[in-house]
């Protein structure tokens, strides 16, 4: 770069000689005869001059390589000293993060223990709550299929006893036409061999009667058929009825162990927010417990067993003997 401003330097010197010549040319063409030893006299002091400032400035290239140098020496000294005192103190910083690293790790192990012995005991109490539930709600439908299975039964049994009663009337009704038409059949003969006249009237009248009794048969068929529909439309009815009643004993006994779950529930959280946190905690836990088995031992009340357990101060085996007291 600084060749280039040199070189740069010495063309424009000899651009502004060249264009000096032109005009010295210019006016030695018009003062010649004046100017001839003058023009030779600045020539020679123009070239000396110019190599005065020539050699002036390479001198001042020169110093300010020099001083250049000594900057950069100065410079890549300092760098090396910033550097070293860099790597000093990101070793430093190293040792240091290494040594709170170490820390922290044993921090997080120790606490990754803890958690970790905190979640298997929860987890085990969740799976011995899962399995209880899981066993309560087996039995529920236990019950429930019992229930169920004796309720098709008694409608079977229902509706096989309507149908004997519907098929013994059918019978009885089918006997009495053949008794009253065999009783029919015999008059007609008599009155046949006691007089023809009374024979053709009696023709007659066994024809009408007959009719009637055809029509009176067929009404009563129409009766029975509009009883037996009507029967079997009372046990479809009757069996729709007692599905709806069950499922609204079930929907009432699911929304009632909901409200008791969840006033019991509320009351905990009241009473574990006027507690210690540490005493709250362990006294929630050895309620739960108590509540808990108290209803796996059979006291399904759990309103009951809150208010004796608070009376008793959580002691269990003091609220059985209360419960079994009471």
């Amino acid at each position: 770069a600084e060749d280039e401003r040199v070189r740069l330097f010495a063309e424009a010197i000899k651009a502004k000689e060249e264009e000096t010549i032109r005009i010295e040319e210019a006016e030695r063409q018009r003062l010649q005869w004046e100017q001839e030893e003058a023009q030779r006299q600045r020539e020679e002091e123009e070239r000396r001059a110019e190599d005065e400032r020539v050699r002036l400035f390479a001198e001042a290239i020169k110093a300010k390589e020099e001083e250049t140098i000594r900057i950069e020496e100065a410079e890549r000294q300092r760098l090396q000293w910033e550097q070293e005192e860099a790597q000093r103190q990101r070793e430093e910083e190293q040792r240091r993060q290494e040594e709170e690293n170490r820390r922290r790790e044993e921090e997080d192990r120790r606490r990754v223990e803890e958690e970790q012995r905190r979640y298997e005991e929860e987890q085990r109490r969740i799976r011995e709550e899962a399995e209880r539930q899981e066993r309560r709600r087996i039995e529920e439908e236990r019950r429930a299929r019992e229930e169920e299975r004796r309720v098709k039964e008694e409608a079977e049994r229902q509706a096989r006893e309507a149908q004997r009663q519907r098929e013994e009337e059918q019978r009885r009704r089918e006997e009495e036409d053949r008794r009253r038409v065999a009783e029919e059949q015999r008059r007609y003969e008599e009155e046949q061999r006691r007089v023809r006249e009374e024979a053709e009237r009696q023709e007659r009248q066994r024809i009408e009667e007959e009719r009637r009794a055809k029509e009176e048969a067929e009404r009563q068929e129409r009766e029975s058929k509009r009883q037996r529909d009507e029967i079997e439309r009372q046990e479809l009815e009757l069996l729709r009825q007692r599905e709806e009643e069950q499922k609204r004993k079930d929907e009432e006994d699911r929304r009632r162990i909901e409200e008791e779950d969840r006033q019991v529930a509320e009351k905990l959280k009241r009473e574990q927010d006027e507690e210690d946190i540490i005493d709250d905690e362990t006294r929630r836990l050895s309620l739960v417990d108590s509540m808990k088995q108290l209803v796996e031992m059979g006291f399904t009340d759990k309103k009951r067993n809150l208010e004796v357990l608070k009376a008793n101060r959580h002691n269990l085996e003091a609220s059985i003997n209360a419960l079994l007291g009471a």
